[in-house]
């Protein structure tokens, strides 16, 4: 198996947060990176676009070399 580049970031998501109360689709993240998990209440979500973040919640950031900033 060949190493992977990359990195996987998680976050708090709280009332502060740019993000906190937004869709997914549209925050901008940079182009290789994306959310790939939401921890709600406990509760493992896959997230989409349509995907809201709400303060207490913890997500989980796809981040390729680069991107990690």
């Amino acid at each position: 198996m060949q190493p992977l580049r990359g990195k996987v970031f998680s976050f708090f998501v709280d009332e502060t947060l740019a993000g906190a109360n937004v869709a997914l689709s549209k925050i901008p993240f940079p182009q290789d990176s994306a959310v790939i998990l939401v921890v709600r209440e406990g509760d493992v979500i896959a997230p989409r676009g349509a995907t809201v973040l709400r303060p207490g919640e913890h997500g989980y950031v796809l981040a390729a070399p680069g991107d990690e900033g």
